[in-house]
C-alpha cells in the first residue's frame, strides 16, 4: 500500500467546549446538513430513578452557507420517488422510500412502480 493512501486524522470537523458533551447521534437531512443529538448530563453518576427528558440537545453542523429550502416528496410522482432512489444524499433516498413503502401499504402505488425500482 502506498503510504500516501494509509489512514491518518484529518482536520477536526466539530470540537465541543462543554466537558459533559456525548454526541450520540449522527444524521443528516435534505440540506446535507449533519445533525449530532447529544446526550448532556452533567454528572457522572446519573440518575437512575427518573429520566431526564430536558438535558438533550441537537446540533446542526454545516459547511459554509447552508441554503435550507422546504422539501415536500409528498408531491413527487410515483417515478420521481423511484428517481431519487439515486440521489447523493441519504435523506431524500431514505424518505422516497418510506413514501413509496406507504403508498404501496394503502395501494396507491401506481402499476409501472415495482418494475422500476
Amino acid at each position: 500500500m502506498d503510504r500516501a493512501t494509509w489512514p491518518h486524522h484529518g482536520k477536526d470537523v466539530i470540537l465541543a467546549n462543554d466537558p459533559w458533551f456525548r454526541g450520540l447521534g449522527i444524521t443528516y437531512g435534505p440540506d446535507g446538513g449533519v445533525y449530532v443529538s447529544d446526550w448532556c448530563d452533567t454528572g457522572e453518576c446519573h440518575d437512575y430513578e427518573e429520566v431526564h427528558q430536558t438535558s438533550g440537545r441537537i446540533f446542526k453542523v454545516t459547511y459554509g452557507d447552508a441554503k435550507a429550502k422546504p422539501v415536500d416528496l409528498a408531491r413527487l410522482t410515483d417515478a420521481e420517488l423511484v428517481q431519487l432512489q439515486l440521489h447523493k444524499n441519504d435523506w431524500q433516498v431514505r424518505h422516497a422510500r418510506r413514501l413509496l413503502h406507504e403508498r404501496a401499504v394503502a395501494g396507491k402505488l401506481s402499476q409501472e412502480t415495482p418494475a422500476a425500482l
